[in-house]
């Protein structure tokens, strides 16, 4: 976290204000959660921290199998562990996110997008799932898919992106973006259920991103 007082320190509170007001939270409580989460706290319930829900294959610490190098992802929409902005949701604008990840190992062949909602009552809801990216491409831009890529149907039976909706009234769910370096292609077709092509991401991995952002209806 940035130092107290200092320029960065004000920046990143001033975002972090910024966040929590486009969700709703009035300006005074927004300037406090600002304050909190910079400082290194939760700045609502079910903010920061590691959830037990989050802990599957996919989930913040990997698990499932090694997950292998670590990738810096990011998105300019929103930071790690913050609030992801509401024109991304599904109820708005549903528009996905533009993602930005490092170049993976030399060997690898395919990697894969995906998004999950891991506090879901199901476990891991799929709002997204793009295959095929060649790994020279180290970018994907808003509302997009990246040439020769393929969408996959989601949770919802959309095909491609659909954007954050919990369950009006529960506490902010947990959307994990993640990118997978795999070392050989994936070679699935769309008859493959979620499941199948989660267990072969995992046995062909061997670099691993993960962006996490927060969402409440």
């Amino acid at each position: 976290m940035p130092r107290s007082g200092s320029h960065a320190y004000d920046l990143e509170r001033s975002r972090q204000r910024r966040s929590f007001e486009e969700q709703g939270v009035r300006d005074d409580e927004a300037e406090e959660r600002a304050a909190r989460v910079v400082a290194g706290e939760s700045g609502d319930p079910g903010l920061g921290g590691t959830s037990e829900r989050a802990q599957g294959p996919y989930g913040e610490q990997g698990g499932g199998g090694d997950p292998g190098a670590v990738l810096s992802l990011r998105s300019p929409s929103f930071s790690d562990n913050t609030i992801i902005p509401r024109r991304h949701s599904r109820a708005e604008e549903n528009v996905s996110p533009a993602l930005e990840w490092e170049r993976p190992p030399e060997e690898t062949v395919e990697v894969v997008l995906l998004c999950e909602d891991r506090d879901a009552p199901d476990s891991g809801r799929t709002h997204w799932l793009i295959t095929g990216i060649d790994p020279r491409i180290t970018s994907i831009a808003e509302g997009s898919v990246p040439p020769g890529a393929v969408a996959w149907p989601n949770a919802f039976d959309e095909d491609g992106y659909t954007g954050p909706h919990p369950p009006a009234g529960d506490e902010p769910h947990r959307y994990l973006f993640q990118v997978f370096a795999l070392k050989a292609p994936l070679a699935m077709d769309a008859s493959a259920s979620m499941d199948d092509v989660q267990r072969r991401v995992d046995d062909r991995r061997i670099a691993t991103g993960t962006l996490i952002g927060h969402f409440r209806r």
